[in-house]
């Protein structure tokens, strides 16, 4: 399945490498990110351990997306930008 999302955060952590926080574009927001989802030409994985953004009464959005690469050679990609657009393919 494809689904649209914009790029809102860029971090590459000096040892942990790059994180992506991305808000999906489309309006259903509870699906899983499996194994062998690919973020443009990225294969990442939903970084569950923390929740980015929350809205102004403090709950979590669940528009918002954490993602990390899978393969430890693309940890510090520094390819993708604030505003990108991309596509998440999932296998399902």
């Amino acid at each position: 399945m494809v689904r649209e999302f914009e790029i809102i955060k860029v971090i590459i952590h000096h040892n942990r490498g790059l994180v992506l926080f991305a808000k999906h574009l489309g309006l259903e927001n509870d699906f899983t990110v499996s194994e062998g989802s690919v973020l443009r030409d990225l294969r990442v994985y939903n970084y569950t351990d923390i929740q980015p953004l929350h809205n102004e009464n403090g709950e979590s959005r669940p528009d918002i997306f954490c993602f990390r690469p899978f393969d430890m050679e693309r940890f510090f990609d520094k390819s993708f930008k604030e505003g990108d657009r991309v596509s998440l393919i999932t296998p399902d």
